[in-house]
Formats: C-alpha cells, structure tokens, sequence
C-alpha cells in the first residue's frame, strides 16, 4: 500500500524548494487591483500620441553618429580599440603619469620653482631684460624700425652706377690711402681735443671763457707821505724809505700785478769833488727783503757840485705776492753805496701802482 503521507511531503518538499523567499516576495507584487490597473495599461496603449515627444527627443539625442558609438562597444571592436589606446599610452606617457603621484608633485613642484627663480633665466631676470629692451627700444626707435619698410634690393638697384664706382684693388687702395691720411692727422694731441667737447667739459670751458674775456683790468696808485732826503755815502748800507700804505681795494678784488715806485725832486752830488755815481748794483725791496726796484752801477752819474731835476723810477719787478691787499708796505733801500760821499736824493715818495680785477 502506497505511503500517502511519505508522497505527500515530497510534494511539499518540492514545493517548498520552487517557493523561495525571493519568489514568495514576488506575489506580494500582486497585491494590488489587477482589473484596475489592466484598464489603466489599456487606456494608455489607446494613446499612443503622448509618448510621440518623447519618442522625438530619443529620436535627437540618439543620432547617427551616437548611434555610431553604441557601434564602438561590439565586440568585435573592443579589442582593436584597446590596442588603438594601448598603443597611444605607451611606456613613456604612462611615466608622466606616474610624475602625478603625490610623492612626486612636491620634488617637481620645488624643480619648477627653483627654474622660475633662477637669478640668468627666471621670471625675475627675463622682466629685468624686458624692461631694459622697454627702455632701449623707445618710440622714437621703434619709429626708426618703421623705416626700414621697404624693398631694400630696389633701393640697392636705384643707386646710380656712378655712385656705385667700382669694387676693385685700385678702388680699395685708394680707400686705404685716404684712412691712412686721415689716420696720420687724427692724432694723439687732436684726440684730446674731442675729448674737450664732452658734456661734462663744455659747461666749465664756457665758464672759464667768459671770466676771461668779461674780467676787466683796474688800476690804483697808492703813494707815501714825503720824506725830506735820503743820503748815500761811501760806506755801504740800508737806507729807510717810507712806508706806503694799500687801502680801499673793493671786496673780492684779485691783484693781478703790482710794482713799485720811487719818486724824488732833486738829486745832487753835495760834497765830492768829482764825478759821483752809485756803487755796484742795488735795490730798493719791499717788507723784509723782496726785490721791487733795481739799480745798476754808475746810475745817476752827477759832475761835481751838481744839482739836476728829479724823476720816478719805475720798477719793472711783480711784487704782487707780497703786495697782495689792503695793508702798509715798508721799503728800504738794501745796502745803499755811492762811489763818494755824498748822492743826497730830496724830498723822496715811494709808490705802488696795482693792477686788479674783480
């Protein structure tokens, strides 16, 4: 007798391995109004108009050429597609990859900045050098630059074959000849002579020009109260003159020269019996011992018992370093002799003529 109750939970068991979860889940999807929603699915499939836009914007988006690319992905075109980036992401690009690891980014990122600041060819000197072109190429030279649009070659062609002379050795030695000449007469000594044109020098030769041709030469006489006579014996010795005293001079003033003067009334040879003279060469000197008048051997030869006019004698000796502004000057007559006593000089004046600028 069959076993019903075995046969039967087979049938269960059967049941049971077709009716998972999963699929028992699936009739819960019918829980709803099957009548309802077949009328509704019917409704819409009698309106097949509204889904026309929406066909017409697939229709759009889903041109020939995307089309083209859904082609892409069969697979018989895969793999040659694969090859095709493989080989384009050779060894080499895929190194520069590698150069955006994050280990690397700071190593290249110091590298480009140690380049961007080098001091010959970074950003800092490449400006240095932009502005310093800036400047030389100025508008102006740029201006000179538009110049140069032209057919150079026609202009070359347009010069006249008798301005262009002829390109030989005797042209050439010529043209050496004449350098050489002009080389011989650029010398040394002319050199200097440009040099005298720079800028620097020109505003102080102008200077120096005019001082020179607008200073005026002026003069003054400056003389000494009258002294009664001056005597000269046998016996050499100095002799007091008067003292002459500067004044009045304009503030500023540069002596430019100054001698000296000795003026007398008379002269005469009181007491010796016979022709008288001076006595070996003398001078009259100024301060302490400057040179101002000369006097030479025999100077004022006198016959006995005579008595002659006076003159000035005017000396020819610069005494402008020591006569050099306002102030007294003393004279003597250094180591005066005659050939016998007596020369008496009357009534005696000393004098100084100067000649200043201002």
């Amino acid at each position: 007798m069959p076993n019903w109750l075995q046969i039967l939970k087979d049938y269960v068991d059967a049941l049971e391995s077709r009716l998972t979860a999963a699929r028992a889940g699936y009739l819960d999807q019918l829980d709803f109004a099957l009548q309802e929603a077949i009328t509704a699915l019917q409704t819409d499939l009698d309106n097949p108009a509204q889904y026309k836009a929406d066909l017409t914007t697939l229709e759009t988006r889903l041109s020939a050429i995307r089309a083209g690319y859904l082609d892409e992905l069969a697979a018989a075109n895969i793999p040659a597609d694969i090859d095709t980036l493989l080989t384009r992401l050779s060894a080499v690009r895929a190194g520069y990859l590698d150069e955006l690891a994050a280990a690397n980014l700071p190593t290249d990122v110091a590298a480009l900045n140690t380049l961007l600041t080098n001091g010959t060819y970074g950003l800092a000197a490449l400006e240095a050098l932009v502005d310093d072109l800036e400047t030389r190429l100025t508008a102006v030279r740029a201006g000179y630059l538009d110049q140069l649009d032209f057919n150079l070659q026609e202009a070359i062609a347009a010069i006249p074959t008798t301005m262009v002379g002829t390109n030989n050795a005797a042209l050439a030695a010529s043209w050496t000849a004449a350098l050489a000449t002009a080389l011989a007469a650029y010398t040394a000594a002319r050199g200097a002579y440009l040099d005298e044109l720079a800028a620097a020098n020109i505003p102080a030769d102008i200077d120096e020009l005019k001082t020179s041709r607008g200073r005026q030469l002026f003069t003054m006489d400056f003389w000494s109260l009258p002294q009664e006579e001056v005597a000269l014996v046998v016996a050499a010795g100095d002799k007091a003159l008067p003292s002459v005293t500067v004044a009045d001079l304009p503030g500023g003033a540069t002596i430019v020269r100054a001698i000296a003067m000795f003026k007398f009334r008379m002269v005469e040879n009181h007491t010796y019996a016979g022709v008288n003279s001076l006595d070996g060469a003398q001078e009259i000197q100024v301060a302490a011992s400057v040179d101002a008048i000369n006097f030479v051997t025999g100077q004022f030869t006198l016959a006995q018992d005579t008595r002659e006019g006076g003159d000035v004698i005017i000396g020819a000796i610069d005494i402008a370093a020591t006569v050099n502004g306002n102030g007294a000057y003393a004279f003597h007559w250094d180591l005066a002799k005659a050939l016998q006593t007596g020369i008496k000089f009357n009534d005696i004046q000393m004098g100084i003529r100067i000649w200043y600028s201002v």
